[in-house]
């Protein structure tokens, strides 16, 4: 296969298959597939496959196999050279048809319906139905092919040698090595990748095996492989095996950039926003994002519209934001779809649409985004966007508490307080609560306090400790709680004054509890002088806020004024 295609070479290619060979769309797939000269797209390449079959490519494939299959010894192979045109790609093809189950097990005849089959990532044809994937006749007619000398069968055998039968890592290697000394830059990109990071393969003690990464990647680089530069350039960037050069890995970037290679310009603004290995400058940045953004990279798509939606750099455009968003989204980056999702449901740029908004929430859940997880649960929890449903708010809270989210561990210990979604379980929010409190949710601490204090087992010195945190952060039931606290004394000994002072402050905040304890007081002479008056206005306050209990207070004070005026 040519390296890289023009134009024309691919309308040629059409020309061809459109007059019924279906060998040359099978060809226009896997470049797509594998950006051989074209750049990569999955969708041409499936729809390719598809054409191939309709063409009757695949059958054509199949036929041969049995020849393949049974006869594989060299003077059996020889004589197919000689009988069957390019043997070799035939069976590279056939190879490739059984690992991802395009067309196998599938007969159809062109007669019965005009429109191609259609396949999807996984080989599934919309219109014919699951092809069959069967890895072992694959390895063995990608195994025909290699021993014909096709060196991307050799990287294909070896790459199913790696991924199938993970105790034939020699095999693999030798197999690389073979077509790296061919020209195929793939098989050298595979070995450096081997040697960063499969530690099993070195039997010395694995010192050298960076050095050998650095030398295969450069060897891929000599022969065409641009992208390689972004993993020699991550190898010295992080100090991965060797000393940490940062002017050495932006050499290496430079060079993918300059090749413009996506993931190296990417790299580049990435170094460039952070300012962390180098001058921060946010121009370059935005610039290489552009770039790459152009080229396709979604990681450089998201952070452009980053640079769109905040106005740094340009001007504030929420409209080619969403577009950049959107790019990014449609390639599974799941900050880009969390992004998307937010522009839908708020209706910002785009029309506002909860359909799209819940869609893309959970693409991008689903894709580790834990801000999305969070929002998805907090939907499901108050129905704002779609209709409400405790299970699932409980199901993405925990998710999403587990991947580290606070708001989300302050409310899936909500949901195990209240059995919201779940069964109630005191301890599973204690523990939840504690996790907010320690990520910085101050909220936690007015509730971890009441099951410190009021919950067995009992501590009462933590519960008295989160009251104070709580009472600080203003929250006007801690006030009131530790003004209890410091009257039972079972945390401290007992200072009526100070509890006295906390109470007064919880009123002056609208407690209606606080006036009925600081009533209490007024009424028992705790922590200040008695004063039936007093106690009774306190309490007429706390019943008017509906506090049964004060209305029996009032009652007590009505009594002995008219006890006293008798």
């Amino acid at each position: 296969m040519k390296q890289k295609l023009s134009k024309s070479d691919i309308a040629e290619i059409l020309k061809t298959a459109k007059q019924g060979d279906g060998a040359e769309y099978f060809e226009l797939g896997i470049r797509y597939l594998n950006g051989l000269g074209v750049k990569p797209c999955e969708a041409k390449a499936y729809y390719y496959f598809g054409m191939a079959e309709y063409n009757g490519f695949i059958s054509r494939l199949f036929e041969t196999e049995r020849v393949y299959l049974k006869k594989t010894d060299a003077k059996s192979i020889e004589n197919f050279r000689k009988s069957v045109k390019n043997a070799d790609v035939y069976a590279y093809y056939s190879g490739f048809a059984y690992q991802h189950g395009i067309g196998t097990g599938i007969t159809r005849n062109p007669e019965e319906n005009a429109q191609p089959a259609i396949y999807d990532l996984n080989g599934v044809s919309s219109m014919s139905g699951n092809g069959i994937i069967d890895e072992k006749r694959a390895i063995k007619m990608y195994r025909v092919a290699a021993k014909l000398g096709l060196t991307e069968a050799m990287v294909a055998l070896g790459n199913m040698l790696v991924l199938c039968d993970g105790k034939n890592v020699a095999s693999a290697i030798e197999l690389y090595e073979k077509a790296a000394s061919k020209g195929n830059a793939t098989a050298a990109y595979n070995l450096g990748v081997f040697y960063e990071t499969d530690k099993s393969a070195d039997e010395d003690g694995h010192t050298d095996d960076i050095q050998k990464s650095i030398y295969w990647y450069q060897k891929a680089i000599e022969l065409g492989n641009d992208g390689a530069n972004f993993d020699i350039g991550n190898i010295y960037l992080d100090g991965n095996g060797v000393e940490k050069d940062v002017n050495k890995a932006i050499e290496y970037f430079m060079q993918g950039s300059k090749a413009e290679d996506p993931d190296c310009i990417t790299v580049l603004g990435s170094l460039y926003h952070d300012g962390d290995d180098v001058e921060q400058d946010y121009e370059k940045a935005f610039s290489y994002f552009k770039k790459g953004a152009k080229l396709g990279n979604g990681t450089a798509q998201m952070l452009l519209a980053d640079y769109y939606h905040s106005g740094r750099c340009v001007a504030q455009d929420d409209k080619t934001a969403f577009k950049w968003y959107l790019r990014s989204a449609k390639q599974g980056i799941g900050t880009a779809q969390y992004n998307v999702a937010l522009f839908y449901e708020k209706g910002e740029a785009v029309e506002k649409n909860n359909k799209k908004a819940l869609n893309w929430y959970l693409k991008a859940a689903e894709n580790g985004d834990v801000d999305a997880q969070y929002n998805l649960g907090e939907a499901y929890d108050t129905g704002s966007f779609v209709e409400k449903n405790d299970k699932l708010a409980f199901k993405w809270y925990l998710l999403a508490a587990e991947n580290g989210n606070a708001y989300a561990m302050q409310n899936l210990a909500c949901c195990y307080m209240n059995g919201q979604g779940t069964e109630e379980n005191a301890d599973s929010a204690r523990e939840w609560f504690e996790r907010a409190a320690e990520n910085g949710i101050r909220d936690a601490y007015l509730p971890l306090g009441n099951y410190y204090y009021y919950y067995p087992p009992f501590d009462y010195k933590k519960g008295l400790n989160c009251f104070m945190i709580a009472a600080e952060n203003g929250d006007v039931n801690a006030l009131n709680n530790l003004g209890i606290a410091l009257q039972e004394g079972k945390a401290t000994p007992p200072d009526h004054t100070l509890a006295v002072e906390y109470y007064y402050k919880a009123v002056e905040k609208g407690s209606p509890q606080a006036y009925y304890n600081l009533a209490r007081c007024y009424e028992l002479g705790l922590g200040v002088e008695r004063d039936l008056k007093r106690a009774a206005e306190l309490y007429g306050k706390a019943a008017d806020f509906g506090i049964k209990e004060a209305l029996a207070g009032l009652a007590r004070m009505v009594k002995r004024s008219y006890d006293y005026l008798n």
